[in-house]
């Protein structure tokens, strides 16, 4: 036969656990409807973004275009056109020291004595902004002013190559004659050259695309 349950408990049976109360706590206002214990599990603080971090790349469904690479500012051709310009004008700078006529009994007559002085500076102004233009640095304006420079020098050469050709050509039956020295030759073709490498280096560097 089943024994009725004893509230005080009975030597060897564990006591059941107490039980919240059914109706409103003791104190609460008539009507007032009963909250009883929350259901679910607990929800903790709202999970957001770390301190600090910062959203990479545009949000979802955004349009979104990849960057483009730089496009260069100078080209392998008109480096390697500065550098001819460079050689060329070097050639100036030399010729200008170099002997422009041999006069017996006087000796070689070298081109700083005249003109060469003129030579000399522009081919040093040449060669300057060449070195500049064949480190890629402002290279449309440093091939204007090489070749400006070297043109220059071009037409000096010229011009005093032609009077020496000529005044040899009168002295060809004197007593004296008067013999070509290398310096006028050089300073001819360097500046020809440097003049053609200055112009090709500006329509390459026109041809670059701009960043």
């Amino acid at each position: 036969m089943t024994q009725p349950y004893d509230p005080t408990g009975t030597p060897g049976q564990p006591t059941p656990p107490p039980q919240p109360p059914a109706g409103p706590p003791p104190g609460a206002p008539q009507g007032a409807p009963h909250q009883g214990p929350p259901q679910g599990p607990a929800q903790g603080p709202a999970q957001g973004p770390p301190p600090g971090w910062v959203q990479q790349g545009p949000p979802p469904g955004y349009p979104y275009a990849p960057p483009q690479a730089a496009r260069p500012l100078t080209s392998s051709s008109s480096r390697v056109l500065a550098w001819v310009a460079l050689g060329a004008a070097v050639l100036v700078v030399l010729g200008s020291f170099m002997p422009w006529v041999n006069v017996p009994f006087l000796g070689a007559v070298s081109g700083t004595s005249g003109d060469g002085m003129l030579t000399l500076v522009l081919g040093l102004i040449a060669a300057g902004v060449a070195v500049a233009a064949g480190l890629g640095r402002a290279q449309l304006a440093m091939f204007a002013v090489a070749g400006i420079a070297s043109l220059i020098a071009l037409f000096i050469g010229i011009y005093d190559l032609t009077n020496v050709t000529s005044g040899m050509a009168e002295l060809e039956d004197e007593i004296f004659t008067v013999a070509l020295g290398p310096g006028l030759p050089m300073i001819v073709l360097g500046g020809f050259v440097a003049v053609g490498a200055c112009v090709a280096g500006i329509v390459a560097t026109r041809k670059l695309p701009k960043a």
